[in-house]
This record gives C-alpha cells, sequence and structure tokens, in this order.
C-alpha cells in the first residue's frame, strides 16, 4: 500500500462508519444502503470496489486491495477526503451539527447560480496501480489530485457518465429522500389516514402499489383519496422503494392540510367536518315533547318553593360590581401600621381614607336601588313591624337586648335593617357586622339564607368564618357570620376590634362558657372603642339579668309564634308501637344506655303512619346518632324513594351538613 493511500487512513481511522454517519444525519435517514454502495469486482486476485455515492452529489469511486475490506476502506477514505474538502467534517474529523447539514443541503440542492458554484469531479480522486521505482513486487497506490473544474463542465461530464453506468437507475429525487426523513413508517401513517378519512377497514381499496424491475425495484403507488393521485420510486428492495413512494403521497397530504403538525393523522371528526357540523346543527334544532300536566305542576311547585332571582334589565350589576370591588379594601401590607388584623378580611388593618369610604358608600347607595327595583317577596316576619324601633335603639344606644320568640326573625332580618339604615344615611363603608352563631352549620346557613334575602346585588357582602372554612366577604358594608370561637380568635389580633361597627350575638340565652367570657370581653372592648354597637338577641331565658350586667341597656322584645306542639309520653309511645307500657318502662328506667332500637321503631311509626313532612330527631353524640342511622338502614330500611336519612354533627364535613337544607 502505497504512502499516500496509508495517510489517508491515518487520516480515516474508520472511514466506512464515519461516511456512514454522515449521510445518516445530513439526510436523517439510519437507512444509507440507498445513498452509499459499494459494488465489489474480483480479476487476477486482486479486489476492485466501485463506490457509488448519491448525496451529496452522484459520484463514482474506485479502489482496490488485496482483500475486500480493505478496498472499500481506501474508497470510503476517498471519498472522506472528498466531504472534507466540501466542509462536510469537523476540524479533527468530526462530525458536524445537524443544523449545518440541514444548511449545506438546502446549498447542495440549490438550482440558481450554476455557473458561479464549483464542484470536485470525483474522478480527481483516483487510485492507479503501477510498478513503484523502489520495488517491482509491491504495488501502490498513488494519490492524484487535479484541477477545480466549474459546475457546467462537471454537469456535462456527468451526464456521460451517468449514460453509460447502469447507476443511472439508482439516481433518485432528493425530495423522496428529503419524504422518507420526515416519515418514519409512511406505508402506517398514509393507510391510516384513508382509513379514518373513508370510514374503511380495507385501505386497499384507495392505495394500490405496483412494483417491477429486477436488481433496482420501481414501484408506482396510485393513491384514490382525496384525488387520484400517483407517485413513482426506486429502490434495491420492493420494500424500500413502496416506502420511498409511501412518504412522498404522505408528503403530499401534508400540503393539503389532511396531516397535523407532528405528521400524524388527523381525528375522524375533522375528515368528516362537513358532516359533523351538519349533525351539531341537527342536534342544536329545538326538539318538541309532550310534557305530562302532573309534572308541569310539580315544576311549578318547585319554582315556588325555591324562587329563582330573575336577571337585571341591564348590565347595571355586573358594572357596579366591578366598581366595587376596584373600590375594596386592599391593604398594602408594608404600610399597614402596627400589627392588628382586619376582622373582616383578615388582611392587616388599614383605616379607609375618606375618599375610598365615599365611594363605597355611593356604590353601595346604587345596588340598594337596584336591589329595591326588584319584586321581593319575602315571608312577613314579627321582626319587620318593629324595625324603626329595633334601629332607633341601636343607634342611641351602645348595647341593646332583643328578646324574641322562636321564629320572630331577630337573626336573618335586624343586620338587614342596620344595613339598610347605614346606606341610606350614605355611610354604608363604615357599616361591618360580625354575628355570632352558637354552632357551625347555622353560621352557614343563616348567611346563605341572609345573602338570598338581599338579593344578587348585594350577596357578595354576606359572608361566613367557621373552623377550616370561611367565605369572607369585602370590607365596607359586610355582614360576617361566624361562632363565637372563631370571633375569640379574631380578638387576639384586633383586641379592640377597630373596622367594626357592630358585634350581634345570637343564642344569648343557652349561656355556653365561650358566650359568657365573649360579653366580659365585649364589656371591656367598648370601653378602648366606644363607636362599636353590640346587639343581644335572645329567644328566652333572664334578659334582665343581661341587661343589668351591661349597665341597664334597653329591652327589646319582639313578639313571635310557635308552632302547635304535641307531646307524647312513654306510655304513649308503647300503646302507638302496640307494646305493654309496663315492660318498656321499667326496660328503659333499668338501662343507663339509651335505646337505639325504641328511637328506630317510633321514627319508622311516624314515617309509616304520620302526616308528610321531615322527621328531626335529636340524640346525645355522634354514637347514638350513628346507631340510629344504622337501624333504620338496615334493620328497619325505610323506602329510599321517599325518605332520606341524613346525619347531622360537627365531626361531619359542613358540605355534608349543608345536604339537610
Amino acid at each position: 500500500m502505497g504512502k499516500k493511500a496509508k495517510g489517508l487512513l491515518r487520516e480515516f481511522p474508520e472511514p466506512k462508519s464515519l461516511l456512514h454517519n454522515v449521510v445518516s444525519r445530513a439526510l436523517r435517514t439510519s437507512h444509507t444502503s440507498d445513498t452509499l454502495l459499494y459494488i465489489h469486482r474480483s480479476s487476477s486476485g486482486e479486489n476492485k470496489v466501485t463506490l457509488k455515492l448519491k448525496w451529496p452529489k452522484y459520484m463514482e469511486i474506485e479502489a482496490c486491495g488485496p482483500k475486500k475490506i480493505d478496498a472499500e476502506r481506501q474508497a470510503a477514505a476517498m471519498a472522506c477526503k472528498i466531504f472534507q474538502n466540501l466542509g462536510l467534517l469537523g476540524p479533527s474529523n468530526q462530525l458536524c451539527k445537524r443544523s449545518k447539514y440541514e444548511e449545506l443541503v438546502g446549498q447542495f440542492h440549490t438550482q440558481g447560480h450554476e455557473e458561479e458554484e464549483y464542484w470536485r469531479d470525483p474522478q480527481e480522486y483516483n487510485w492507479e496501480w503501477r510498478d513503484g521505482p523502489d520495488s517491482q513486487t509491491e504495488r501502490d497506490l498513488e494519490y492524484r489530485k487535479e484541477e477545480v473544474i466549474p459546475r457546467t463542465q462537471r454537469k456535462d461530464q456527468k451526464a456521460n457518465r451517468e449514460s453509460r453506468s447502469p447507476s443511472n437507475d439508482l439516481a433518485e429525487d432528493a425530495n423522496a429522500l428529503q419524504a422518507l426523513g420526515q416519515f418514519s413508517q409512511p406505508k402506517s401513517v398514509l393507510a391510516t389516514v384513508v382509513q379514518r378519512a373513508t370510514s374503511s377497514s380495507n385501505s386497499k381499496d384507495y392505495i394500490h402499489y405496483q412494483c417491477e424491475g429486477g436488481r433496482i425495484k420501481s414501484c408506482q403507488l396510485t393513491l384514490n383519496w382525496p384525488e387520484p393521485l400517483s407517485f413513482m420510486a426506486r429502490g434495491r428492495r420492493r420494500i424500500e422503494a413502496e416506502n420511498k413512494a409511501a412518504a412522498l403521497a404522505c408528503q403530499k397530504l401534508k400540503a393539503l392540510g389532511l396531516l397535523d403538525t407532528n405528521n400524524k393523522p388527523l381525528s375522524h371528526a375533522k375528515y368528516h367536518q362537513p358532516y359533523v357540523q351538519q349533525l351539531q346543527e341537527e342536534q342544536r334544532k329545538p326538539k318538541r315533547f309532550h310534557v305530562p300536566e302532573s309534572v308541569l305542576q310539580r315544576i311549578e311547585d318547585y319554582l315556588y318553593q325555591y324562587p329563582v332571582d330573575p336577571p337585571y334589565p341591564s348590565n347595571q350589576a355586573e358594572e357596579y360590581a366591578e366598581e366595587y370591588a376596584e373600590a375594596d379594601y386592599t391593604a398594602d401590607m408594608e404600610e399597614a401600621p402596627g400589627s392588628i388584623s382586619d376582622v373582616i378580611t383578615g388582611r392587616k388593618f388599614r383605616p379607609l381614607s375618606q375618599q375610598e369610604a365615599d365611594k363605597i358608600s355611593r356604590t353601595l347607595q346604587d345596588l340598594w336601588r337596584l336591589r329595591q327595583q326588584r319584586e321581593v317577596s319575602l315571608m312577613s316576619l314579627p321582626a319587620d313591624g318593629q324595625r324603626e324601633a329595633i334601629v332607633s335603639a341601636i343607634e342611641r344606644h351602645p348595647v341593646v337586648v332583643i328578646a324574641g320568640d322562636t321564629g320572630c326573625g331577630k337573626t336573618t332580618r335586624i343586620p338587614q335593617f342596620i344595613l339598610e339604615a347605614a346606606i341610606v344615611r350614605g355611610q354604608g363603608a363604615d357599616c361591618n357586622m360580625l354575628i355570632t352563631q352558637p354552632r357551625r352549620i347555622s353560621a352557614v346557613s343563616v348567611s346563605q339564607r341572609v345573602g338570598h334575602e338581599l338579593g344578587p346585588a348585594l350577596r357578595r357582602n354576606v359572608g361566613y368564618q367557621v373552623r377550616l372554612e370561611s367565605s369572607l366577604p369585602p370590607r365596607g358594608g359586610a355582614l360576617l357570620f361566624c361562632t363565637v370561637g372563631v370571633l375569640l380568635k379574631k380578638l387576639q389580633s384586633n383586641p379592640t376590634l377597630e373596622g367594626v361597627s357592630h358585634v350581634l350575638v345570637d343564642e344569648v340565652h343557652e349561656r355556653d362558657v365561650n358566650t359568657d367570657f365573649l360579653l366580659i370581653l365585649l364589656k371591656k372592648v367598648q370601653q378602648q372603642n366606644p363607636q362599636l354597637k353590640v346587639v343581644l338577641m335572645s329567644a328566652t331565658g333572664d334578659n334582665e339579668r343581661i341587661s343589668k350586667y351591661f349597665g341597664d341597656c334597653p329591652i327589646i322584645r319582639v313578639p313571635g309564634f310557635m308552632y302547635p306542639v304535641q307531646e307524647h309520653y312513654l306510655d304513649d309511645v308503647a300503646a302507638m308501637l302496640g307494646r305493654k307500657a309496663d315492660k318498656l318502662i321499667q326496660a328503659n328506667m333499668e338501662e343507663s344506655a339509651l335505646d337505639l332500637d325504641l328511637i328506630s321503631s317510633v321514627v319508622q311509626h311516624i314515617a309509616d303512619n304520620g302526616p308528610p313532612g321531615g322527621i328531626l330527631c335529636f340524640l346525645p353524640g355522634w354514637q347514638e346518632i350513628r346507631g340510629v342511622q344504622q337501624r333504620l338502614e338496615e334493620t328497619r330500611p325505610l323506602a329510599k324513594e321517599k325518605f332520606l336519612i341524613l346525619p347531622v354533627h360537627s365531626n361531619i364535613p359542613m358540605m355534608d351538613q349543608q345536604s339537610i337544607f
């Protein structure tokens, strides 16, 4: 082997692998057998190889050696040298980046300015066998370079060479290689597109491959959808030719918008978009059907029982709500003086400026006028008749006790009376109320009821806060319902209740420890915050004693009405259940625990024989509640289509508790 041949192999120690990697990266395909072909010939004990390259341009390189692998390596080394001169290899003969190959591929396939470009003819690198001057028996390979020739002259030489060579059958369109690089499985993609678009399980009715030829296969693909199309491709094997033809077809479908951006088939609905649109139009058309009179009557009864707020005639409510939200209190944490928090919003407390307060007050007046324009049909309650007396007493005294029977409306109506009076005076921004309830479920349910009565215009001004759950209103005309424990917690971060105008303590007559402790704190808070108004609401109890504790504050009595209540004793229950009263009474007196079987039997008897309606059963604790529920569901099941058995306890989630309303 000559010195120059050895020099090339030292420069490119693995020429075949390097050549394969360059072609594979440049064309984005791992199948390089169509672009890179070694043809072997053997004569007189010598192995000759013709390397045929179809990229970046068609060329033939011949080499020989004592073994076939040596001849292939020499031919590949010459090709690598050509690639090096073309800039297809890096400074150390390493692979270039893919982006550079893409740029070079575009340059090699450019059609314009051919006269200004030059190309090194493949035959300028020839290997000749001759006897060397130093050795008569050793055959050396001499490397000979020719001058660079213009492209126009090179094209003429190439045309003459291809006309003489059978390799012209292997020359293939660059578009086929590019298409094959875009679609890794073109036949599968093409079949899927046709099946989805034609709703046919057999794609052979629309796709037909016809291959012919000997050493070089020629495939003609006929595609009958979306219109008659034909594609031609060649390859060494039938499957290669078919894949190239299918890739060209997929490229055409992509140009027609029948493939997505990832070269994947579209959905079935998109291929049938006109049909889908027509089907949707048919579905949107109103359908006529007959509703029985009994069903219509039930619908009317339901709407009467649960009225729906009618929409406003214009978008005024939305405009006012947006304006109110802009005027809402958004305190700056860095500018907030001290460390007290806003009792209503939970943020750092900052007094409203006069401009902010005036803007909120005007917005509340507009919302109140919108509410009055609606036909509000609320049930008249006894508290409505003493509206003026209640509001006047609260304005003139720091503490007022309101004694009202159950059902008089003191819990839901008195907060609305106070808010209305403040809004009418133009001081709605300064009215922020805290209304305590002894239980979480009552705080949530009462806030929802008051919000419903105020209507959509002012519903967002009503909120609640209980343990682990809250829905806080914005500051300015706010009504916040909470439990006594939550208010005690708020007093820790705002001891004087700054920003609060009224505190309403409901169900004072229950006299639990938390409520009594709250009354002590409120009395001290009023000494530091004289502007705070305290309203104590009680159904029964020693109201005079409470009034005396707060300096003989006035007591306003609101009459109410009680539903008729009929009492039944244990012997009456025994008679209703058909049992002996003596044994039943003796058994319950001897046992310390409740007779849950007896309670479930009474509930079952009322459900079967009593008037229609709900049954409310009070039990000491969760174990008893759960025990009665299990007996009603398992031992003596009620008709599921007629009754719902709903437990209510502070341990169950608030959402489940709300299901009783």
